[in-house]
């Protein structure tokens, strides 16, 4: 087990007593302090949130508050086929169509007054050009002292269940058809 040790120099004073100069050292590492374990948990925090963030199957986008995108998962990347080296940098916009833009900005601006908007069904591009249906939820980012930083938007492929519900408005209206075709002919 080290010990404490003294390390310095000592000195004659000009009347002959000896003056020391040092400081006491002591080999075995301190235990951190409560601001550094505080610290290391956030850090540890942020770094598991910034994972889960980036490794989540849901897409998320974080852009500024002029919607212009700053952070951008893998799963964004494979549903919308823009890198990330790509995207970044870029409006929003990139992914909506034309017609749908004016809509985008009211959201945006619902976003700056700290507004969520709450998950909807909604039609995005991809770097190709096609339509996606995708369930949307945006969000406002907060500092800790609440103030708005950014936005984030999270989206799901929703092609699936939209193809699926058409499917079943198609076959509800053939059955709805056969059904009156047999009565007029019983008639």
């Amino acid at each position: 087990q080290a010990r404490p040790a003294w390390v310095g120099a000592v000195a004659a004073t000009p009347d002959g007593n000896e003056t020391k100069s040092g400081t006491c050292r002591n080999d075995r590492p301190s235990p951190p302090s409560s601001l550094a374990k505080a610290l290391m948990t956030t850090a540890s925090n942020l770094e598991q949130l910034a994972a889960a963030l980036l490794s989540s199957d849901d897409a998320i986008a974080t852009m500024n508050l002029d919607a212009i995108i700053t952070g951008w998962n893998d799963a964004a990347q494979d549903l919308f086929g823009w890198s990330r080296q790509e995207v970044i940098g870029q409006s929003i916009q990139v992914l909506v169509p034309e017609e749908l833009r004016p809509d985008v900005r009211k959201n945006a601006s619902k976003i700056r007054d700290g507004l969520k908007i709450t998950t909807h069904d909604a039609v995005r591009m991809t770097k190709d050009g096609r339509r996606i249906n995708v369930s949307l939820s945006i969000s406002p980012i907060k500092d800790s002292a609440g103030a708005n930083i950014g936005i984030m938007a999270v989206a799901r492929d929703n092609s699936a269940r939209i193809q699926e519900q058409k499917a079943l408005r198609d076959s509800e209206q053939l059955a709805q058809a056969i059904i009156e075709s047999s009565l007029d002919a019983t008639a």
